[in-house]
């Protein structure tokens, strides 16, 4: 533990140190930004009205809108430029409409040519489409102290009679400088998250091939890596350059990729419920999909003309994947109740990074003003039927780290397993050639018994004729000895069992400590081998350690109890001892007396675990001059044996 705490440690130490240089380019210099935006309460210093020939109308701000009388074509915004920048850029996010700017009266630019050139003579239309790019004015060298005036049309209201409201579009002050660093800035920050769901989906494919190279087929993992790539080409989609490369596409293709990636998500997910739920998460999803393409269609202007059921087609799909989202919410919860092993680490990781966000945004307000006021209006957005893009995205990130976590932690488990019994079959192999070489030796010895057998009878018979009663005796006592010393040739039908007691019993036979086993155990139990075999081998390797450390005039014995209790496998293994035995209580283990004790204790955790494994405990109990060790395995059908061994 200390080990992996010091790497840990070390791995932030060089992480730390590079972190710097990494985030250079992250953040861009705003010494030469002045956000000329107007807000809620606050103009930037401009003024709005509206102006027919010479005459103005100034309007008032309600709410941050402008109300304009009905019938107004165009209205406009001039303030004076007091910031002094250098090679001053002028950006305007003028969305779907057209734009006029004029420094001190004069147009230094028009996207709608022929609509006029003179404040109060303007006649600019709405654009059918939006824009794919921001609008990026050079200003003159001697703009400083000149008046800025902004024009734009005004939209059609959707009802006759009533007066429009317009707010004016964004508008940044740019030096060339700040400029410059914005979209250095804005390029690297998208590099980097596109580059780490990549990486991510990367590794998830690599896992993939691997399980299918060892025979595994592991779909769900493609189906979170095309969760990220999805989601990383939503970033790419709405970076704010993205415009240069994509132009403006017929469809919301942000959206679209927002509900794939979540469909990929619910896919993800749904092969890791159990049939029922799974069934139910795929028909969802398939739903989900088709609403999709419906939609899609929709937009490009296939299916409807604009209008209320437009209107639905478009919406629908987003609010169908919030309720398949909290769907799969409420069935991993329902798995997880059910004792899945996956779902249990999946909803207690969700339920804590829920935790930290409800933390953050309620203690917002002392590091990020305004965030708490954002995230009301997106829910009063989502509770007046607006969008549902808010917790669509909350459920997403809330969802997405637990499915990854749980999917290498799932990985790594598995891999842990296949070593785990790799090493166990390589032990039963060990334990069975120890098996047949003492079963060798002791057909060995039968044969020379065999044929010494009239040799030993005759001296017998002789001795008794002669009445040698004393001499006789120690020629019996003699013979029966060598009888015992002859190995058992089977202790039990269960192979395992067997090659476990045959070889370790028979080393600590060949050390001089007296063995007694018991083992009636059917050839076919609902114990897994290979924690069968760690279980036995870490028993009796203790039992014969603590002989060893006997004098070697003391009585050294092994005594073994294995056999079956109904449902339950009853193992017990009883030794003497002359060494103190150090009990840990808490951790229900003993400690080892070995000087190096971080790297001894393996073998208890490891009983433990396999105790724990077959809803089982170990029985440790000991007196002065003897130790036993005992536990009772809940055997499992055969068909949950696998789940079980992935639950380690």
């Amino acid at each position: 533990m200390k080990k992996g705490l010091l790497a840990l440690l070390i791995t932030l130490l060089v992480c730390a140190g590079f972190a710097p240089v990494f985030l250079t380019y992250i953040q861009p210099d705003s010494a030469g930004t002045v956000d000329l935006t107007i807000t809620d309460g606050d103009q930037k210093g401009w003024s709005v009205y509206i102006a027919s020939g010479d005459a103005v109308t100034p309007l008032e701000p309600t709410g941050g809108l402008y109300e304009v009388p009905e019938g107004t074509a165009v209205y406009y915004r001039s303030r004076v430029l007091a910031e002094d920048l250098a090679d001053a850029l002028l950006e305007l996010k003028p969305s779907n409409s057209s734009v006029s700017v004029f420094l001190d009266g004069e147009l230094i630019y028009t996207d709608d040519p022929g609509t006029g050139s003179r404040i109060g003579d303007l006649s600019l239309s709405m654009k059918t489409e939006q824009r794919d790019a921001p609008v990026l004015i050079t200003l003159p060298q001697d703009y400083l102290g000149k008046t800025l005036t902004v024009a734009q049309p005004v939209s059609p209201g959707e009802k006759p009679g009533y007066d429009q409201q317009v707010f004016p579009c964004e508008t940044v002050l740019y030096s060339a400088k700040a400029y410059e660093s914005l979209s250095i800035s804005q390029t690297t920050q998208t590099a980097y998250m596109a580059m780490l769901y990549v990486a991510v989906a990367v590794v998830l494919l690599a896992m993939f091939i691997f399980q299918a190279m060892h025979g595994e087929w592991s779909f769900g993992l493609v189906f979170l890596a095309l969760f990220l790539l999805f989601w990383m080409a939503e970033i790419l989609l709405t970076a704010p350059f993205s415009y240069h490369y994509f132009g403006a596409l017929p469809f919301d293709a942000s959206g679209t990729l927002v509900q794939l990636s979540v469909s990929a998500l619910l896919v993800f997910l749904g092969l890791r419920f159990s049939r029922p739920f799974r069934l139910a998460m795929l028909i969802v999803v398939g739903v989900q999909l088709v609403l999709l393409l419906l939609s899609v269609l929709t937009q490009m202007g296939l299916l409807v003309p604009y209008g209320d059921f437009y209107l639905v087609l478009i919406d629908l799909p987003e609010w169908g994947h919030l309720l398949a989202l909290l769907a799969g919410l409420v069935f991993a919860v329902l798995e997880w109740r059910r004792g899945s092993s996956f779902f249990g680490p999946f909803c207690k990781t969700a339920g804590v990074l829920l935790g930290a966000y409800l933390l953050f945004t309620l203690f917002s307000p002392l590091y990020w003003p305004g965030y708490i006021q954002s995230v009301a209006e997106r829910l009063a957005g989502v509770f007046q039927l607006v969008t549902p893009r808010y917790p669509v995205t909350v459920l997403r990130w809330v969802l997405v780290v637990p499915s990854i976590a749980a999917a290498l932690t799932e990985f790594m488990v598995k891999e842990v397993r296949k070593r785990a019994d790799l090493s166990a079959l390589a032990l039963k192999s060990q334990l069975a050639y120890d098996n047949l070489r003492r079963m060798q030796q002791s057909a060995g010895t039968l044969r020379e018994w065999r044929h010494n057998m009239l040799h030993h009878l005759s001296v017998l018979e002789h001795l008794q004729q002669e009445g040698e009663q004393q001499r006789l005796a120690e020629y019996l006592k003699g013979l029966t000895a060598d009888i015992h010393a002859v190995a058992p040739l089977q202790y039990a039908a269960h192979p395992v069992v067997n090659a476990v007691l045959s070889s370790c019993l028979g080393e600590a036979q060949e050390e001089g400590i007296r063995v007694e086993a018991e083992a009636a155990v059917p050839e076919k139990i609902g114990i897994a081998d290979s924690d069968l075999c760690n279980l036995l081998v870490n028993m009796l390797d203790n039992a014969r350690e603590a002989c060893e450390q006997m004098p070697p005039d003391a009585l050294r014995r092994i005594r073994v109890r294995i056999h079956m209790r109904g449902r339950y496998l009853y193992v017990g293994v009883e030794n003497t001892k002359a060494t103190p035995v150090y009990y840990n209580q808490q951790r229900n283990i003993c400690l080892t007396t070995k000087a190096d004790r971080e790297n001894h204790n393996y073998g208890m955790r490891t009983m433990e675990s396999i105790a724990r494994r077959y809803d089982s405990r170990l029985c440790i109990e000991y007196t002065e001059d003897s130790f036993s060790i005992s536990t009772a395995l809940l055997q499992r059908p055969v068909k949950d044996r696998s789940a079980g061994e992935a639950a380690l």
